[in-house]
């Protein structure tokens, strides 16, 4: 670690490497063999007399893009002085600045043109998504362009199997929630769980938007409404994380009973619906009207 080498000899029966300074002798050689069909080591030399470095030649910027690519899946929001000292630590190397400037641009251009390959092809999954589950509800809404294709805006998607499942197998509790997408472009998660019998999460719907807004927020409950019917005639009980949003979409859509909770309160519908706790929760819910 931490030393350069040359490839002195590369053939397809041999190999020969090489120190790069010219005044060390670690050397290693290595030749194919035929009983078993293998390569050996005919030659080691390991010993370094040259000192160390975090310097190195063999340092591509196609392998630096390489390297980038999946770190800035994880970090979209990477800077270049923070993936200077990631390879530090990482690889213990030192990428230039003209180097990494080249090679961030490289991987993000991966990325983007990977993500946006993917995003053309939801109609497609939609439709497959219809053909094994007939029933679902796969809705998707984009921005129209004046050149070019139009831009992704929103996802829905309830499958079938799931809304039979709970309302044939799961107790009368849905919880609302948003999140964080921490991918390349971002967005938010709503969701609408529920719990099963064996006090498992059971995913009934959930939606792709670009922010937790209450119009995004009247659309998912919109569509929720449509798929899981009224809540009178099977008393659905809502349960959020008291957002504002959540609450000041709720009476358009005739979720006139929705319990608003903190989280610890949600954790005593969950106590009353197992049985567990009073009969009813004192205090603890809220009506939208």
């Amino acid at each position: 670690m931490g030393r350069e080498v040359f490839f002195l000899k590369v053939e397809p029966l041999r190999c020969r490497v090489i120190c790069y300074n010219q005044e060390c002798p670690w050397e290693v050689y290595c030749s194919r063999r035929n009983f078993p069909p293998s390569f050996q080591i005919k030659t080691l030399v390991d010993e370094h007399t040259c000192p160390r470095s975090n310097k190195s030649r063999s340092v591509t910027c196609k392998w630096v893009a390489g390297e980038l690519v999946n770190k800035l899946r994880i970090t979209p929001n990477l800077i270049q002085r923070e993936a200077e000292e990631w390879f530090k630590v990482e690889y213990d190397i030192s990428v230039g600045e003209r180097m990494m400037y080249r090679a961030m641009k490289m991987a993000k251009d991966i990325i983007e043109g990977m993500e946006k390959e993917q995003y053309g092809k939801l109609r497609n999954y939609l439709s497959e998504l219809l053909k094994a589950n007939p029933g679902s509800t796969c809705t998707m809404s984009t921005h129209p362009q004046p050149e070019g294709l139009p831009k992704f805006r929103s996802l829905y998607i309830c499958l079938e199997a799931c809304k039979r499942g709970f309302k044939h197998g799961c107790r009368p509790f849905i919880f609302l929630d948003g999140t964080f997408l921490k991918g390349y472009f971002g967005g938010q998660l709503l969701t609408a769980v529920g719990q099963d019998a064996n006090n498992h999460l059971f995913p009934i719907a959930y939606a792709v938007v670009d922010a937790e807004t209450k119009e995004n927020w009247k659309w998912f409950l919109h569509l929720l409404h449509e798929d899981i019917r009224d809540y009178k005639e099977f008393g659905w009980n809502f349960i959020s994380d008291k957002q504002k949003v959540i609450f000041k979409s709720c009476p358009t859509y005739l979720f006139v009973f929705m319990h608003l909770c903190y989280s610890i309160e949600c954790w005593i519908f969950w106590a009353c619906s197992l049985g567990t706790g009073s009969s009813t929760p004192r205090g603890h819910a809220k009506s939208c009207t």
